[in-house]
């Protein structure tokens, strides 16, 4: 009886002496503090470079200091263009033309509304603008337009929207560019997305 006290007692004695140790190990670890990253410098955060002045996030865009992101900083500058002044108007085009080369994924799925608005709103503009751009640029405001309008219309529904937008531009004037975006668009028309 007494052997098996006396190993009880070894036994609670090397417990506690090891819980004592390892305490002692974990008091005695440095504290790391860890630095969390401004989220107006993160690139990942939804508000990032939002303090900056709209003309100068437009230009790091432009001089691919900056990707255009989902984010709340790209997603001012695409307002711009249909609610800017006329002088200020050639800048965000030119900004608004380097977010269309970079549209994809959750960026790519909201620019056609931006195209389609401007188009809406501005159809003198769009049409000088257009007519500084190639064929491939233009393929894609029609790319993005369509898609827009292919998620809000369907069927014969569609096709009359288009050709809406198509007459409203022939109004204002009917130039070259004027008819490849009508091309592009009725080929989607005929071939969806």
């Amino acid at each position: 009886m007494k052997r098996i006290l006396y190993i009880q007692i070894i036994i609670i004695f090397f417990f506690s002496a090891a819980a004592h140790a390892k305490e002692k190990r974990v008091t005695q670890i440095p504290f790391v503090k860890q630095t969390e990253t401004d989220s107006l410098r993160n690139p990942n955060h939804y508000y990032y470079l939002a303090d900056l002045p709209l003309k100068k996030a437009g230009e790091l865009i432009l001089n691919d200091s900056i990707h255009p992101s989902d984010n709340h900083i790209t997603f001012l500058l695409m307002d711009t263009i249909s609610g800017c002044k006329k002088n200020d108007l050639n800048f965000y085009l030119k900004v608004f033309e380097k977010i269309l080369n970079y549209a994809d994924g959750a960026l790519a799925e909201v620019v056609g509304s931006y195209t389609w608005d401007f188009i809406e709103k501005r159809p003198a503009e769009f049409i000088n603008h257009i007519e500084t751009l190639d064929n491939e640029q233009i393929m894609r405001w029609a790319d993005f337009t369509f898609e827009e309008m292919y998620f809000a219309y369907s069927g014969d529904e569609l096709k009359l929207k288009c050709q809406e937008l198509v007459n409203k531009l022939k109004k204002v004037n009917t130039t070259k560019s004027v008819s490849c975006f009508e091309t592009e668009l009725n080929d989607r028309i005929e071939n969806g997305i």
